[in-house]
């Protein structure tokens, strides 16, 4: 396929095109449990999943930031009518058009991400959640474990606000060579579903801001990790609502750090 395109793999962007069928198969019988009326496909790259996927769903929207592999897939689905491949950068893409369309409650999204801009897709994926119902996420495979040990030690912001926003569940390690050209780093499939009750923006900013002091000072007790935002009623605030202010941010639950979201007062 990329002699075919005259393309060769871009390290800038990171690419490394998925070539196990285990690992397709997987993809697969995910998207086919759910037969989503539209699915958003992030990087199609050689369009190997776009194919699954155009067998899947009513509807295919795949996002291709490399002109070049864009160009290729859109003469390869111009007979599919169903297939759209947009030549944008995922970041740049808002997808509630498509999610109004849908006949079904959102979007499905399928992506392997190039480990370098993991971070921000998924930040991307996090504001843009009102449209999705579910995900399927091909990352790094250290992300993907970090995001399965949130709320936790060994967890991260991004996995505490991907659990609050969803339910997650990893489906298969990926070994580096399932992939061409082979990567420095093995995978992980996980998939996400946006389940979990509903969250305002504006609660979820408050969440957010809670997480990022409380893991972004997470060797230090929440007394003083939250001054940044409570100042020095921190203690008092923290005891009022029957946490320990001697605890550090990672030994929180979900649930506690709803509650202090919820009491803080961000007016100020």
């Amino acid at each position: 396929m990329l002699a075919l395109y005259g393309v060769r793999p871009s390290k800038r962007l990171g690419q490394s095109f998925l070539a196990d069928p285990a690992t397709l198969d997987a993809i697969g019988k995910e998207v086919l449990q759910d037969r989503p009326s539209c699915v958003l496909e992030i990087g199609p790259g050689l369009g190997t999943v776009t194919e699954l996927l155009a067998e899947c769903a009513d509807r295919v929207v795949a996002v291709e930031i490399d002109h070049r592999l864009a160009a290729g897939l859109g003469e390869s689905f111009a007979d599919r009518a169903h297939v759209e491949i947009l030549d944008r950068d995922i970041l740049d893409v808002d997808p509630r058009g498509w999610a109004a369309e849908s006949s079904s409650q959102g979007l499905f999204v399928v992506g392997n991400i190039p480990y370098r801009i993991t971070g921000p897709i998924l930040g991307w994926f996090l504001k843009h959640r009102a449209s999705f119902r579910s995900g399927v996420f091909l990352t790094q495979r250290e992300v993907a474990r970090k995001v399965a040990a949130s709320p936790g030690h060994g967890g991260s912001i991004l996995g505490v606000l991907l659990q609050r926003a969803g339910r997650v569940r990893p489906i298969r390690d990926v070994s580096r060579g399932a992939f061409y050209p082979i990567p420095e780093v093995d995978s992980t499939l996980w998939r996400i579903d946006l389940d979990h009750p509903p969250i305002s923006d504006r609660t979820f900013e408050s969440f957010e801001r809670v997480v990022r002091a409380a893991y972004g000072m997470r060797r230090k007790t929440l007394r003083t990790a939250l001054k940044t935002i409570y100042g020095e009623s921190t203690q008092a605030f923290l005891e009022s609502v029957g946490i320990d202010p001697g605890r550090r941010g990672e030994t929180l639950t979900l649930e506690e750090l709803d509650r202090i979201a919820a009491s803080l007062d961000f007016r100020g």
